[in-house]
């Protein structure tokens, strides 16, 4: 819900604007919530000086949310970021399985009648 919440109010944005503050704002909501959010953001061994782990972060989440915006304009559907954030908590294989068949399934989105269904 909250990534078609921000993906709506931060439509107006250019562009390569809009996955930036999208990505800030995860970047403040998780560095809020988690007791050591670097490592939980950037990988157990992440040893950087917290400002190279800040920019690091925030364009992490930037790339990720630019990534996850084009799979909603693509589909129309909150499902699928949804599916691809579940899979960021599971191992690399899962997630890089999820990735490949989510982006097999947009690349030939056209081809099936849900997503010409999706657009009228």
């Amino acid at each position: 819900g909250w990534r078609h919440y921000l993906q709506t109010v931060t439509n107006p944005l250019h562009k390569w604007l809009q996955p930036f503050v999208i990505g800030l704002i995860w970047f403040v909501w998780h560095f809020a919530w988690l007791p050591e959010p670097l490592k939980a953001l950037l990988g157990q061994n992440f040893n950087a000086p917290l400002p190279i782990g800040i920019i690091t972060g925030i364009v992490s989440l930037a790339l990720f949310s630019m990534f996850l915006g084009w799979t909603i304009q693509k589909t129309g559907a909150v499902l699928v970021p949804t599916l691809i954030h579940f899979a960021t908590k599971s191992n690399s294989g899962t997630l890089l399985a999820t990735i490949i068949v989510v982006v097999l399934g947009i690349i030939t989105w056209d081809t099936f009648s849900l997503g010409k269904a999706m657009r009228k």
